[in-house]
């Protein structure tokens, strides 16, 4: 599973990027009516709804005046402030899904992971962002969760996650499909243990049929912007398939440390002649 599709992401970053074929596209935001504009220092200029409509703003004078109700009934001048709703706990997590697999997802993590993520073919260009994975059900012997993306690694998507006693597995992704499931992480990861994973997209990203070869490395020691990791699992994946109707091969290495996830991946991945190295690591 996973990063988001965590194993995966680095080759999600190389058939968003267009099989290498051009420059980066520029990706319109996503959320939000309007959209805002950011200037190179930093404030942000937003239009209003008021700005929009016509309307006056808050605080200006207006044709109609508000209606008033000294009973507090209804709405209106007087009337109580309303009650912010009432926030829902997710059932906690099943204590036999707290294996291996899941401290090393990152799954118990409630903090973002900031990361930043640099191409080869584009050297002078960093994109960030944050990672945040975010515990919503349980239900028996399973429990569920989502993965989200900030800033510039929007544009990697979103995942959901099922946790049970067998791994970490994505059910659900709005750039890939898997079939049920794809592993991410098995309960008990020990050297030599191998799975597969055949993901597939469709036009909107990148026309991708791969068949994806994981395999556990072992623990070693690994270095990101922000810090050393002694302790950390490396997985191996090894893809082959089409992109865009390039025949590619990927190699990636991915670390993960307990309790944060994901905080390094390394994939080179070879189309057409051209070999090209993604880099997604913790800042």
């Amino acid at each position: 599973m996973k990063n988001r599709l965590l194993t995966i992401l680095p080759l999600l970053v190389f058939v968003i990027a267009g099989c290498n074929s051009g420059p980066e596209e520029k990706v319109a935001p996503t959320s939000g009516v309007v959209a805002d504009k950011v200037p190179s220092g930093g404030n942000v200029n937003r239009t209003t709804t008021a700005e929009m409509t016509g309307a006056a703003p808050t605080g200006g004078s207006a044709d109609a005046s508000p209606t008033k109700n000294p009973d507090g009934i209804g709405g209106g001048v007087g009337a109580p402030p309303p009650k912010p709703p009432t926030p829902v706990s997710p059932i906690p997590a099943p204590t036999n899904i707290k294996h291996e697999g899941y401290q090393y997802s990152g799954a118990e993590n409630t903090r973002p992971v900031d990361l930043e993520l640099t191409m080869s073919s584009q050297p002078n260009q960093v994109t960030t962002g944050a990672q945040i994975i975010t515990h919503t059900n349980a239900t028996g012997d399973k429990a569920f969760y989502t993965v989200e993306r900030t800033g510039g690694l929007q544009m990697l998507g979103t995942e959901e996650w099922m946790i049970d006693k067998d791994g970490v597995f994505t059910t659900k992704s709005s750039k890939m499909s898997f079939g049920d499931r794809a592993m991410e992480l098995p309960a008990d990861p020990k050297p030599g243990m191998s799975w597969t994973v055949h993901p597939k997209a469709d036009k909107t990203s990148g026309n991708m049929d791969m068949l994806m070869t994981f395999k556990i490395i072992g623990k070693e020691t690994v270095t990101t912007k922000k810090g050393m990791h002694p302790d950390a699992l490396r997985v191996e994946q090894i893809g082959e398939g089409t992109v865009q109707s390039h025949k590619i091969r990927t190699v990636s290495q991915n670390w993960y440390v307990k309790g944060l996830g994901l905080v390094k991946a390394e994939m080179k991945s070879t189309a057409d002649g051209k070999t090209d190295t993604i880099m997604i690591q913790e800042r």
